[in-house]
C-alpha cells in the first residue's frame, strides 16, 4: 500500500491503517504463518513480480474485496442463497511478502 492511499484512507475516510511487518527465515516459516494468518482473513494472490536481483514480490488481497472490477459477459449464475462474501468496495487489507535471497519479509495492512 502506498503512503499516499495510507494517507487519503486517514483524512479523507477517517480510517487508519495498521501496519506489521515480519521477518521469516524460509519459506516453510513463511507458509506456516499464512495458513494461521488466513484462517481468520482470507487472501488470495493478486500479483507476483519477479526482479533480475533474484527477489520477488507477492501481493496478496482480502477476498472480500471486489478489486478486480471484470463483469463477464458470459452467462451468469444465480446468486448464492446467503449471499456473497464480497463487499462491493475494495478492502484495504493485504499483505506484501518479498522473497529475498537470505529469508521473506511481509507486510500486511
Amino acid at each position: 500500500m502506498s503512503r499516499r492511499f495510507g494517507t487519503h484512507l486517514l483524512n479523507i475516510h477517517n480510517v487508519p491503517i495498521n501496519k506489521s511487518i515480519c521477518n521469516f527465515r524460509n519459506l516453510d516459516e513463511f507458509t506456516t504463518w499464512f495458513q494461521l494468518e488466513n484462517k481468520e482473513v482470507n487472501y488470495a494472490c493478486h500479483r507476483r513480480n519477479k526482479h533480475f536481483s533474484g527477489e520477488e514480490h507477492v501481493y496478496y488481497n482480502c477476498i472480500r474485496s471486489n478489486s478486480k472490477g471484470h463483469v463477464s459477459k458470459c452467462e451468469q449464475r444465480s446468486a448464492k442463497s446467503k449471499g456473497s462474501i464480497k463487499i462491493g468496495r475494495i478492502c484495504p487489507s493485504r499483505i506484501l511478502a518479498e522473497i529475498l535471497p537470505n529469508g521473506i519479509r511481509t507486510h500486511q495492512f
